[in-house]
Order: structure tokens, then C-alpha cells, then sequence
């Protein structure tokens, strides 16, 4: 595994990279389907590298399967995935009596800042889940990007019903744009539904 410090590109020409994070087990299984879907969709385009962030567990057999990969370790990265010190679990956490959405608040955790660090290297970086399979682009996404000369873009299918990501994202964003001094996105359908929701709040939820 490629050490987790700063990944440098594969070639002096390579400016691009599309990454993702696997667990192993079933994310393996189908992050090879996902690497067909994702080659012709971006087939004829410009170059770029394929990185796994893995815990170390994807299988060497695996690795081997999936030649364009490469796969790092975030145990190198060990402050995407320790619980910090001003933080204290309940004890049936830690005993694994009860599920405290840990290992998903380490993903969140690294999705949302710590994964640009190790990708500083490439000019663009997209995030392409293990279980999504792009169907195709109307024109390469690299290219666009650099020829208008954006700095971020994302691609959504579905409705997105998570209450905190529904009640914080787009806040967030705004506030964001506006402390870099990039120009604010308008207000979303989201934006006009979170008084409702506030409303449907069930007891428990956390808010990021």
C-alpha cells in the first residue's frame, strides 16, 4: 500500500484523480463493478489516477485484480480515524452493545476535510463511491471543470432526505462561500423545507 502522506500523481501529465473509501468485505466485492462503470464513462478523456483510501483490509488478491487502484492505508492517517481525546464514547459503545455510528463519523470526518490533504498534489479530485456506477457524461467532467474554471461541482440523483445533512448543509455552504469569498449558490428547495422539518424532529437525532 502507498503510504498516506502526500500521493503524488503517477505521471508528471496526470492532473486529475477520483477517489473513494472502502471498508473491504462487500465495498471490494463491488468496487470492481464500479471501476467498469467508471472507465466508460470517462473513456477518451483526460488521464487521471484511481485511489482507494482502505483500512488495510482489501485482500492482496483483490489488489492485484484491480491494476489502476491504488489503494492507501488510512492507518497512516491516524487522526481521520481515532476517536479524539475531548471526546468520551458511552460504555456500551465501546463494548459494542450499541451501535454509536463511530466508524460512519470517521468517514464523515474524512470525507468532508481531511481527504483534500493527501490530494493536494492533483488539481481536481472526484469522489466516486463504491456503489455507484456512472452511466456517462454529456462531456468530460476534468475538462469542463478546467475549461470554465470551477473549483466544485457535485452530481445528485436522488432527493436527499437526511434530516442533519438537510437541516446543516445549506447553511453551511453559504457561510463557507462567503468566508472564502466565492459566490453564494442560491437558496435551495431544501433551504424552504428546513422550518418544517425542524418541526419533525425526532428526540435523539444529533446535529453535526
Amino acid at each position: 500500500l502507498a503510504a498516506a502522506a502526500s500521493i503524488q500523481p503517477s505521471a508528471s501529465g496526470v492532473r486529475n484523480v477520483v477517489f473513494t473509501l472502502v471498508r473491504g468485505g462487500d465495498d471490494a466485492a463491488v468496487l470492481e463493478e464500479r471501476n467498469k462503470c467508471l472507465h466508460r464513462a470517462l473513456e477518451g478523456g483526460e488521464l487521471y489516477d484511481e485511489v482507494a483510501f482502505t483500512e488495510g483490509n482489501i485482500p492482496e488478491s483483490v489488489q492485484k485484480r484491480m491494476t489502476r487502484i491504488r489503494f492507501v492505508d488510512v492507518a497512516n492517517i491516524s487522526e481521520a480515524f481515532a476517536v479524539p481525546s475531548f471526546i468520551t464514547l458511552p460504555a456500551a459503545v465501546k463494548a459494542g452493545k450499541m451501535e454509536g455510528s463511530v466508524s460512519y463519523r470517521h468517514m464523515c470526518n474524512f470525507m468532508s476535510m481531511l481527504w483534500y490533504r493527501e490530494l493536494a498534489n492533483y488539481e481536481y479530485a472526484m469522489r466516486v463511491d463504491e456503489d455507484v456506477c456512472l452511466q456517462k457524461f454529456e462531456s468530460n467532467p476534468f475538462t469542463e471543470m478546467r475549461d470554465r474554471n470551477l473549483v466544485y461541482g457535485y452530481g445528485l440523483k436522488t432527493t436527499e432526505s437526511h434530516y442533519e445533512t438537510v437541516f446543516t448543509m445549506p447553511p453551511w455552504v453559504r457561510m463557507f462561500a462567503a468566508r472564502e469569498g466565492l459566490t453564494a449558490p442560491p437558496p435551495a428547495k431544501t433551504d424552504l423545507i428546513r422550518a418544517d422539518r425542524a418541526e419533525q424532529r425526532q428526540p435523539g437525532m444529533d446535529i453535526f
